[in-house]
């Protein structure tokens, strides 16, 4: 196990998880300038799944992903033990700031893709046919952007994907389709979890097979309150 110092904590990581897709976190707090943000007294992801987190603004729920994700700001001063996979992609509720807007959809993917061929592959394995292969992220609808967002994010064939609110900014039917894919790509029978941040708890439960809902403010403030079964589970 490895230690990395933040300011004046530490951290204690395992430098891989024991199993593929494995993550965990044990009596873990975070905290900024003295004010604790978050407090995780016990998570773990031991095959893949679906995992959504449910809380208003504010309650700790993207400092949870960017903890796992190990892109936490530096000034964060956190304890406990972490345990994280090995690859980790994410996507974000813009995805004009994935995606170059210079370049064609299929020459971006093919960036992160063994060839050409593999690329096309992936942008039809997220719902964007041939048509929409040489097309730029300007001239494809939001849920498209979205999904070809999610094709960069699965490029390297993440153990854990990071989403972050991408269906608040769709309308219902692009909200659908983006919910399909990563039925389809991540979770049980894939060898990738998905760990998805919303206020959206009807998304939530379409898609996840378990709930965590934090504490939005107070001393309780990020304390994972209540995980439950979601509706997909």
């Amino acid at each position: 196990m490895a230690f990395v110092r933040v300011r004046s904590s530490v951290i204690h990581v395992a430098a891989q998880a024991s199993q593929r897709g494995c993550c965990a976190l044990d009596g873990v707090r975070i905290a900024y300038q003295g004010t604790q943000i978050l407090h995780v007294p016990q998570f773990r992801i031991d095959s893949p799944c679906r995992v959504a987190l449910l809380g208003p603004s504010g309650a700790g729920k993207s400092s949870f992903a960017a903890l796992l994700g190990d892109f936490l700001a530096n000034d964060a001063a956190v304890s406990g033990d972490i345990a994280r996979p090995a690859s980790i992609g994410a996507v974000a509720q813009d995805s004009f700031g994935a995606l170059n807007p210079l370049m064609r959809i299929i020459d971006q993917v093919a960036l992160t893709s063994s060839s050409r061929k593999a690329a096309a592959e992936r942008l039809e394995a997220v719902g964007l046919g041939e048509q929409l292969h040489r097309r730029y992220p300007l001239q494809l609808s939001g849920g498209q952007r979205q999904r070809a967002a999610i094709a960069l994010a699965i490029g390297t064939s993440p153990e854990l994907l990071i989403a972050d609110e991408i269906t608040s900014a769709l309308d219902p039917i692009a909200s659908a389709e983006v919910i399909k894919t990563l039925r389809r790509l991540t979770g049980p029978g894939t060898a990738t979890s998905l760990l998805l941040i919303t206020h959206n708890e009807a998304v939530a439960y379409a898609l996840c097979e378990r709930i965590i809902r934090f504490h939005p403010n107070g001393e309780e403030a990020g304390f994972v309150a209540l995980e439950a079964p979601g509706a997909a589970a």
